[in-house]
């Protein structure tokens, strides 16, 4: 099950630039063995292409802040923070940004100087949703996937799990 969470993505600009209290989220294919990003529809189907997927991702992710910072991929140097989260180390950078990929889609947000998190899950079966939840979310978000019925719990239970993951980035874990 493939699904748009954003029905009509727009082509990425030739030049990103942010404005303070703005977020881009990019949408990277990456089926597309050569070339840019690509913010445009994904591939069809949904494998893994394990290291090369994540190659490719962080390939685009390199593209796509140079493009913001108006320098050369090769230029940009990368530090971790405690907790695994890599930010941009070059002097007097401000961007902050989050990569997550899944399958043959990855999510790059970006924003100017504030703390950002994004996660894509793909699709998968997931015996009793609700179980897991009550381990790990509120009980507003258990009430919540409680009352819907169970063809429905699913992909709700997703939607909260990558919001979850989401700010558990941004924030720090």
């Amino acid at each position: 099950m493939h699904r748009d969470v954003f029905p009509q993505w727009t082509p990425p600009p030739h030049a990103p630039r942010l404005s303070e209290e703005h977020l881009d989220v990019w949408r990277i294919d990456l089926t597309v063995a050569s070339g840019g990003p690509h913010q445009g529809p994904a591939g069809s189907g949904a494998s893994s292409f394990g290291g090369l997927a994540r190659t490719r991702a962080h390939k685009a992710m390199h593209e796509i802040l140079a493009g913001y910072l108006d320098c050369p991929a090769n230029e940009l140097q990368f530090q971790v923070q405690p907790g695994g989260k890599p930010f941009l180390s070059t002097v007097g950078q401000q961007l902050e940004f989050n990569l997550s990929h899944s399958h043959d889609t990855a999510l790059l947000a970006v924003t100017d100087g504030v703390a950002v998190g994004v996660d894509v899950e793909g699709y998968r079966k997931i015996e009793d949703p609700l179980r897991l939840a009550r381990r790990v979310m509120s009980s507003r978000e258990c009430a919540e996937l409680a009352s819907l019925q169970e063809s429905e719990r699913l992909e709700q239970f997703l939607r909260l799990w990558t919001g979850m993951e989401a700010r558990q980035i941004a924030f720090g874990r």
